[in-house]
């Protein structure tokens, strides 16, 4: 069943590309959409292979790779926290509120607020900074501050506010933030998650197919292997500084691994079981694995 493709944004805003498409009435993930996207770059051909009504528990694609057929499944990290919060200002239509004035505040949400409860609480506390003078009020400010205390109990982050033309109030998930990760940091991670049931359920299905078998764990950027393995990456361009590459193992039943940002600029993380770690780069580059696999 061969792919169409189409033009979509993905990954970084600045940029399009070809995207992977489905076929017609099957519907994918986003993260299932970039990985077919960036094996079909990287790799082949990839067809859908988990379609409806065929076999139960089937993996997600098949991937043509060299004379080889290629069994691939895709899983992604992510933020639950953060994705409720964004879920929840959507859902409610509370992207932007009207409030009395001409400033426009920015309202930075922890990953654990109720956005019901700062809707209903923020305007009166933009009210008294508005009645300071004040322009801004951040949860690293004095906690002596009354104001500082009410943000940090309905769990906002952050209110900056910036004069124009009309009174509003925009909620969005504070900034996020984390450090680069070097390859023990990695492997630490990735050992506890691969003896998680997320984990476990996508290589149980891998094990039914008798052929190559291939993780794809797409890395949201808001989540921190999603953060830190790419800023890790980027680090080793740096004059003087070392990138340590991960040692661990994922699994004895498979064949490659990918640890695959989900912005378009980003470098990743593959394992091959023939050659070990390397860094997954972000175009059209083929992995140095591809000419060693066995036929």
């Amino acid at each position: 069943m061969p792919a169409r493709s189409a033009t979509r944004f993905v990954g970084d805003s600045c940029h399009h590309r070809v995207v992977w498409e489905p076929p017609p009435g099957v519907r994918c993930s986003d993260s299932e959409l970039w990985a077919a996207t960036r094996l079909e770059d990287l790799l082949g051909r990839v067809v859908l292979a988990d379609v409806p009504g065929g076999p139960e528990g089937s993996h997600d694609f098949d991937v043509e790779v060299g004379g080889d057929v290629w069994a691939v499944e895709v899983t992604s990290t992510t933020n639950p926290s953060r994705r409720r919060v964004s879920a929840g200002i959507r859902d409610r239509g509370m992207t932007s509120l009207s409030i009395d004035g001409r400033t426009t505040w920015l309202v930075g949400l922890q990953d654990d607020a109720e956005v019901k409860v700062v809707a209903a609480q923020l305007p009166e506390i933009i009210g008294q900074l508005a009645a300071r003078g004040q322009m801004r009020v951040d949860l690293h400010d004095d906690f002596a501050d009354p104001l500082v205390r009410s943000l940090d109990a309905i769990r906002v982050q952050s209110v900056y506010g910036i004069e124009g033309s009309r009174g509003r109030i925009l909620l969005q998930p504070a900034a996020f933030g984390g450090w680069g990760w070097q390859g023990p940091d990695v492997d630490a991670w990735l050992s506890n998650w691969l003896q998680g049931d997320q984990a476990v359920n996508k290589l149980g299905k891998l094990a039914r197919s008798s052929s190559h078998r291939m993780l794809v764990l797409v890395l949201d950027s808001f989540s921190q292997p999603g953060l830190g393995i790419p800023l890790g990456l980027s680090s080793r361009l740096e004059r003087d500084a070392a990138y340590v590459l991960p040692t661990v193992d994922p699994s004895p039943n498979l064949s490659a691994l990918w640890l695959l940002p989900d912005t378009l600029s980003g470098e990743g993380l593959q394992w091959h079981a023939r050659s070990g770690w390397s860094v997954l780069p972000p175009h059209q580059d083929r992995p140095p694995w591809i000419d060693t696999i066995d036929s």
